[in-house]
């Protein structure tokens, strides 16, 4: 009799209680790299479809929710912030068969970051030799267990890959070598280059195994400067030898700048003669022209949207099809004098990062920068010392921070051939929502810059 009255009241409560959260999937690191990533709710009874309006998620972001049984796929339409805490609430959910209702609330927390700076050392060891240049990994909020990855007497530059490091070398004689270097076990690999290469514009394409750099070859046109010849590189392949991209006429390209589309096998690259092309790499890949523009700026984050420049007029290009929208970017009012210099822009609705060379009131020079969009300009970053120059800057996949490399005035020039730099660099890492200063680490060229 007892157990048939429980049987009775479960079977009651399962009419009409709504459904509960069984399980829950996400890729913490992803969803932080991408745009497009996915949680999976599993609910422990069906559920009925789920209307956008249900589905909140704190801190905000563009989501978009789709229903399948009793899994709920809530799919984030931007990057998420590192190392930040997450809550997605459906509220009502709705029992497929007998119409119960409930809620359903998941919280995570992001993963944190990591970054590679690059660390030149111009001082002399005991052993009276200069200490090794050194590659070195840490996390934005300094929890995990930074330290130095790779090392060797002079360091051009550098790329990351998923679990390779791509290194430029230099040795007494500034003759070049290109090093593939693995994250999991340490093993290098030497990439076979012609003898005295110039190697430069190193770069990768983010998630796949790609990287590419340039190749100093021949003059062109009489002119005096060589020309530079793109290569590529895939790490998960079995040669040591890079691949030379070929353009329309099927012979090696010449480029005066590239980069990848990220977490892609393509890339758009600018020849001497300012033509631009969208080039698939892999074998028989597809060459597609873009016109003919002054400048790349970059790829706006988390899109595939080319920012060009022209004399008189800024244009994105939409590299899915090719179609190209002037720029009308919002004027900042509140730089004054000030000389503008290197933009970012961050989204389509043309909110951008700009440094500025302003002159202070004793006649010195101040560089800042400033974040600008249809509401308004405000001020994301000034050095504390006023001697102090911006050497560059480079805002985060996830459009969170802008990292600042800085060079104090007491830095003295390392006198490298290629990319050189002073020992007073620093790299600053600045919360673009808040102007807040997170992180300064010694070095410069961080990873997301490449």
């Amino acid at each position: 009799m007892v157990l048939a009255l429980l049987a009775s009241t479960l079977a009651l409560l399962n009419t009409t209680r709504g459904p509960g959260l069984q399980s829950a999937a996400i890729n913490l690191k992803s969803v932080i790299a991408l745009p497009g990533q996915r949680l999976l709710l599993t609910a422990d009874q069906p559920i009925a479809s789920i209307d956008q309006d249900h589905i909140t998620v704190t801190p905000d972001v563009p989501v978009s929710v789709a229903v399948d049984g009793t899994a709920a796929t809530v799919t984030f339409e931007e990057t998420l912030k590192y190392n930040t805490e997450y809550r997605v609430r459906i509220d009502p959910v709705i029992g497929l068969f007998q119409g119960a209702r409930s809620s359903i609330e998941y919280d995570f927390t992001t993963a944190d970051v990591e970054l590679f700076t690059l660390h030149r050392d111009l001082r002399t060891g005991s052993d009276g030799h200069k200490r090794p240049d050194e590659i070195r990994r840490d996390t934005l909020s300094a929890n995990g267990e930074g330290g130095v990855v790779f090392n060797a007497d002079r360091i051009q530059e550098f790329a990351v890959l998923p679990s390779h490091l791509a290194v430029v070398t230099l040795d007494q004689d500034d003759t070049n070598h290109l090093t593939l270097f693995s994250l999991a076990d340490d093993t290098e690999l030497e990439l076979t280059l012609p003898s005295n290469a110039v190697v430069k514009d190193l770069l990768t394409s983010g998630t796949t195994n790609l990287f590419g750099f340039t190749l100093a070859g021949a003059p062109i046109d009489g002119d005096d400067d060589p020309a530079d010849i793109l290569y590529t590189y895939d790490a998960s392949g079995q040669s040591a030898v890079p691949q030379p991209v070929l353009g329309i006429d099927q012979q090696p390209l010449t480029v005066s700048d590239y980069l990848f589309v990220p977490n892609t096998t393509s890339l758009v690259a600018q020849g001497p003669d300012e033509v631009m092309y969208l080039i698939d790499v892999t074998a028989g890949g597809d060459i597609v022209p873009l016109g003919q523009h002054v400048e790349m700026r970059g790829l706006i984050p988390g899109t595939n949207s080319l920012v060009v420049a022209d004399p008189t007029q800024g244009s994105t290009i939409d590299l899915s099809n090719g179609r190209v929208t002037p720029l009308d970017l919002p004027v900042n009012d509140e730089t004054g004098d000030a000389i503008p210099a290197k933009l970012e822009l961050l989204d389509r609705d043309g909110q951008y990062v700009r440094l500025y060379q302003a002159w202070g009131t004793d006649g010195e020079v101040r560089p800042f920068l400033a974040l600008t969009g249809r509401t308004g300009s405000s001020f994301v970053y000034e050095p504390a010392s006023k001697n102090t120059e911006i050497r560059d800057f480079c805002v985060s996949p996830n459009r969170q921070y802008v990292a600042v490399e800085t060079v104090s005035e007491e830095g003295e020039s390392d006198q490298y051939p290629t990319l050189p730099a002073s020992t007073g660099t620093m790299t600053t890492f600045v919360d673009l929502a808040t102007g807040a200063s997170v992180r300064s680490i010694n070095g410069f060229l961080p990873h997301w810059c490449n």
